[in-house]
């Protein structure tokens, strides 16, 4: 990684138009998910629900979704052969892509690009990182993408060791981690009261 790509931790950094366009569409994927159905259970279904299932990784289920939608969205343009792949070029031109013309000709010559592009797919990352940033605090949202998740899991004929015999994932303690994005998010108050809490109230009891 260069000296110019550097920046400190947990920094965040807005580029425009993109990211809000990617966070609007899954926004509105988990909001009306009946009308995305195929879609999701491509991202959700079978054995990724294994993957659902996992307690408290730093890449979250979240981060997961935002990354597989955005893929789709940088690349649908492929879908109609009069586009000029407008979004795809703002795309790797925002996120310092280096590409050639025929790169983005169609489809075929741009997964042979992306495949031996590491800087392409560190982009999909650094996108997926700000529209997890910009959803991560609506908590309605959240509230509904949990519940989509649940689903799946609720569903699915693995993972019994993870579940308890009703059906639901067993408890597992809150890393601190977890504990500390959550009191930020919040500005430090009870959501439910408005208390205001102290970063201690966040650690393990």
């Amino acid at each position: 990684m260069s000296t110019a790509r550097l920046r400190p931790e947990n920094y965040y950094e807005a580029r425009g138009f993109s990211v809000y366009y990617v966070a609007n569409a899954v926004f509105n994927i988990v909001s009306n998910s009946g009308a995305y159905l195929r879609g999701i259970e491509d991202i959700l279904g079978d054995m990724r629900v294994l993957t659902l299932m996992r307690p408290f990784h730093r890449y979250t289920n979240l981060h997961h979704f935002i990354r597989e939608i955005s893929v789709d969205i940088v690349t649908e343009e492929f879908d109609d052969i009069e586009q000029d792949h407008r979004f795809l070029r703002e795309f790797l031109r925002i996120f310092s892509v280096p590409f050639s013309e025929e790169a983005v000709q169609d489809e075929e010559s741009f997964w042979d690009f992306a495949s031996e592009s590491t800087r392409f797919h560190e982009a999909l990352d650094e996108l997926t990182d700000e529209v997890f940033h910009v959803l991560f605090g609506d908590v309605v949202f959240l509230q509904k993408f949990n519940r989509l998740c649940a689903n799946y899991i609720e569903m699915s004929g693995f993972g019994d060791d993870l579940k308890t015999r009703r059906g639901t994932l067993r408890r597992v303690a809150i890393p601190v981690w977890a504990r500390r994005a959550i009191f930020y998010r919040d500005k430090g108050e009870c959501r439910a009261c408005k208390r205001s809490l102290s970063c201690s109230d966040q650690a393990p009891g």
